[in-house]
C-alpha cells in the first residue's frame, strides 16, 4: 500500500522515483542529475523547502568560514567555480535519498492524520502534499537573497569584509 501512496504522492516522474525508492531501501545509491544541474532549486521544485533552508545555510555558513579562515582561497577564481559543483555532485549523490524519506514522512502524517477518511480524500491530500511546484524555485530564490542580505548585515556588524 505504501507505494501506492508513493505513486501519488512522486507526481510527474513517479516510475523514476518509484525505482529510486526501491533503490534506498536495498542501500543503493543512485545519482540524480535533476538534483545536481539544479541544486537546491530542485528541492524547491520537489516542495522540499526545509531541506533546501537547510543545505543554504550549510552553504552560507561555509562560504562565510571560508572568507573568514581561508581569505587567500575564497579569492581564487578556480575554487569559486570549483566549489558549487562539489556542493551540487553531493546535492545529486543524497538527492533520491533526501526526497524518498520526505516522502514518506509526508505520506505517513497524512494517512495517520486521515485514518477515518475514505481512501480517495486520503489520495487527494497525498497529492496535494507532494508532486511539484513551478513557484517552489522561486521560494528558494527569495531564500538565497533573504540569506545574502542577512550574510551581509551580519558580516557588516563584524567588521568582516566579504569578497
Amino acid at each position: 500500500m505504501e507505494n501506492q501512496y508513493l505513486l501519488y504522492f512522486f507526481g510527474p516522474q513517479a516510475d523514476y522515483y518509484l525505482q529510486a525508492a526501491e533503490d534506498v531501501q536495498e542501500g543503493k545509491i543512485k545519482f540524480n542529475p535533476a538534483a545536481f544541474l539544479c541544486g537546491v532549486l530542485w528541492m524547491g521544485y520537489r516542495k522540499m523547502y526545509v531541506q533546501a533552508f537547510i543545505t543554504l545555510v550549510i552553504i552560507l555558513a561555509e562560504s562565510f568560514a571560508e572568507d573568514i579562515f581561508f581569505p587567500a582561497l575564497s579569492q581564487n577564481k578556480g575554487f569559486g567555480v570549483l566549489s558549487p559543483i562539489i556542493v551540487n555532485t553531493i546535492i545529486g549523490f543524497i538527492a533520491n535519498r533526501l526526497y524518498i524519506n520526505f516522502a514518506k514522512r509526508q505520506v505517513e502524517a497524512v494517512v495517520n492524520h486521515s485514518a477515518e477518511k475514505p481512501d480517495e480524500a486520503v489520495l487527494t491530500l497525498i497529492q496535494k502534499k507532494g508532486g511539484v511546484a513551478w513557484y517552489g524555485p522561486i521560494l528558494v530564490v527569495f531564500m538565497i537573497l533573504v540569506m545574502a542580505v542577512v550574510l551581509f548585515l551580519v558580516a557588516d556588524l563584524f567588521g568582516i569584509e566579504i569578497a
